[in-house]
């Protein structure tokens, strides 16, 4: 009995099937490799986002102000002249947001000096500095800086102890709810004393052109719709 050979359409249709099964394998075996090489430095990447967004939230929800007009420990100013300093692109407020350490609390120690020598002040109100330009000389890297005094002593420009919170940051702004739109400044000391309904947060990396966004808001302050903060007919607050 005779045997039909392969026609050339039967084996130009195999050639482009096998052709197509090794684009295939080439597709999947590049997307391993990428995603072999890029996954963890995504991982990186996602979690120091979400380490900075956890602290910032710890501290920016926690913004207080106390209710008498003549103090001035607490406070809660960005963009404005109060701040005393060349660099206004710095976030300064007082939080009650700073934990208990937890080495304070396991402590048998009854002695307040020893504790306090040890473990420095615990809770109570911290000033908090978020600034691409760090106060002290020592710092170290490029980015966010955190510096946090506890307790907070009235002047906002310097104090406390400082570090790099979010590496790479080459721009940070900063817009504050004001109970009508997004405003850019904020000065409890000059203008009402009061703190906004949120803040917003805008952080560009370098290398990225997609800023990180984080949006808080700050159960703390009495500003709605209904009660927005006013500003004075010079567009400044009142």
């Amino acid at each position: 009995m005779k045997q039909r050979g392969y026609t050339l359409i039967e084996l130009m249709t195999v050639f482009a099937m096998s052709v197509l099964v090794l684009f295939g394998i080439a597709i999947v075996y590049s997307s391993t490799l990428d995603y072999v090489k890029t996954t963890p430095e995504r991982l990186d990447e996602y979690q120091a986002k979400v380490r900075v967004k956890t602290l910032l939230e710890r501290y920016v929800t926690a913004a207080f102000l106390n209710n008498d007009d003549t103090d001035r420990l607490t406070y809660f100013l960005y963009n404005t002249e109060s701040l005393q300093t060349s660099d206004q692109n710095t976030l300064v407020f007082t939080s009650l947001g700073k934990t208990v350490d937890g080495a304070f609390l396991r402590s048998e120690e009854t002695d307040f000096e020893t504790l306090n020598d040890q473990f420095g002040p615990q809770g109570g109100v911290a000033e908090v500095s978020l600034s691409l330009n760090p106060v002290g000389s020592e710092a170290q890297g490029d980015g966010l800086f955190i510096r946090i005094q506890n307790p907070a002593d009235g002047d906002p420009t310097q104090g406390g102890t400082e570090q790099l919170l979010y590496p790479g940051v080459i721009d940070a702004q900063y817009e504050f709810w004001d109970g009508i739109e997004w405003t850019t400044t904020w000065d409890s000391i000059t203008g009402q004393r009061r703190i906004p309904a949120a803040v917003r947060m805008r952080f560009t990396l370098d290398g990225d052109d997609r800023p990180v966004v984080f949006v808080f808001r700050l159960p703390g302050s009495d500003i709605t719709v209904a009660n927005p903060l006013t500003i004075g007919t010079d567009g400044q607050q009142p």
